[in-house]
């Protein structure tokens, strides 16, 4: 599960109860989220106000 705040994304896993943070440098380069999509195949589009990322798993791809 991905939650998306104003400052910053965090994803929680419920069976350990982690929660991983994906504002970083090498991350999301910025820390204001303002969408979160998850398209048909399962990704999820992290809209924020330094572009839009693409999130598969364990790889971020950043779209300007």
């Amino acid at each position: 599960m991905l939650l998306g705040f104003g400052k910053g994304m965090q994803r929680f896993y419920p069976k350990t109860g982690e929660l991983q943070d994906f504002y970083n440098e090498t991350s999301l380069q910025s820390e204001r989220i303002s969408q979160l999509f998850e398209d048909s195949k399962g990704r999820i589009w992290i809209g924020t106000f330094n572009g839009v990322y693409l999130e598969t798993g364990d790889t971020l791809m950043h779209f300007t």
